[in-house]
């Protein structure tokens, strides 16, 4: 579990070095890559059954990826690929440790898992907000709570309220208008453009994801 906390660690750093190198449309939508990741790791670690419906829809995923990165240079100085490379291994780590994470459910409550899920990168961030140069002001004190309230309590309080009528899977299904939210927001908010590439390229991802979710839930 603290393996797993650790891997969920390296995830959020990544995450945030996406969101400073690239636009938030992109690294939202290059991080949705995720469940891709989830089924190649569940059916290589945990030997779970994969259809061929299954296998073409990753190949749409994978489709999405190239075009999102086809304008890119590839250049460790070009800050979109940095960012956007940095969304995918996020990705790829996320992916990761619902797998690890998945196998201990039967050994631990939703409330310890989310602890433990969390521990390591608590530990780890708190004394670089702390010791941070130059000081944080009360501004940014002010900020860094409020996002914890938003995101820490009152985001999964909402989510688990609807958990608790929703089945599962519809609910995670819904978990996508976050991409679609970001995309709006970042262009409102922050005037963030989104390439045609990566518009056709998120497209496929968002697309193949959905479809992976209903198939999942066929199956079931």
């Amino acid at each position: 579990m603290l393996g797993g906390s650790m891997i969920n660690a390296v995830r959020m750093y990544l995450f945030l070095v996406a969101f400073i190198y690239t636009s938030i449309g992109n690294a939202v939508i290059v991080f949705y890559t995720w469940p891709i990741f989830g089924t190649l790791l569940g059916a290589t670690l945990l030997k779970e059954h994969i259809t061929r419906r299954q296998i073409a829809l990753l190949g749409l995923a994978f489709t999405g990826i190239i075009t999102a990165y086809s304008n890119q240079d590839f250049s460790f100085e070009n800050q979109d690929f940095i960012g956007m490379t940095a969304a995918i291994s996020s990705a790829f780590l996320y992916a990761l440790t619902v797998i690890i994470f998945k196998t201990e459910t039967p050994n631990y409550t939703r409330n310890e898992i989310i602890f433990y899920q969390n521990i390591v990168g608590a530990l780890v961030f708190i004394p670089f907000f702390i010791f941070n140069e130059p000081t944080p002001t009360v501004k940014d004190m002010t900020l860094g709570i409020s996002y914890g309230l938003m995101v820490g309590i009152m985001a999964y309080s909402f989510f688990f309220f609807g958990l608790k009528y929703l089945e599962a899977s519809k609910a995670s299904m819904l978990t996508y208008v976050e991409v679609v939210s970001a995309v709006l927001l970042s262009y409102l908010v922050l005037g963030d453009v989104l390439s045609r590439n990566m518009i056709v390229g998120g497209g496929c991802i968002i697309l193949s994801t959905i479809l992976l979710r209903l198939e999942t839930r066929n199956l079931n």
